[in-house]
């Protein structure tokens, strides 16, 4: 089993990502964050929630920084940052397709992933 998942993310301004490529301006730009989890048990409970906190962690990364205060655009950039946020975790728990890590993720977010079935 790979014990490595990439997590991608398209349409976001990037500024600290672990690996980015930028695209043309008429195009996205994207990033790429690599979750390591050969560590892990995910068939356990503490397993699936170490997995998704870093999962959680590399969409953080991979959406870049939270916006600045004082900014006129700041309601809408906190808006498109937590949006990006969840796109981004939801993508990584599907991409993972592990039930358990995927079991955890609905119980707190109710219709946002299909549960992964081995």
């Amino acid at each position: 089993m790979n014990q490595v998942i990439m997590i991608a993310l398209a349409g976001a301004a990037l500024s600290t990502a672990a690996h980015a490529q930028i695209e043309p301006l008429n195009g996205p730009a994207t990033a790429s964050v690599i979750v390591a989890y050969a560590d892990l048990d995910l068939s356990t409970a503490p397993g699936a929630k170490a997995m998704l906190k870093r999962i959680s962690s590399a969409a953080r990364r991979a959406c870049g920084e939270y916006p600045r205060a004082g900014s006129a655009l700041t309601v809408d950039a906190v808006r498109e940052w937590h949006a990006c946020q969840r796109r981004t975790v939801r993508a990584g728990v599907a991409r993972l397709n592990h039930p358990a890590v995927s079991s955890l993720f609905a119980a707190s977010h109710p219709g946002s992933v299909e549960l992964a079935h081995r």
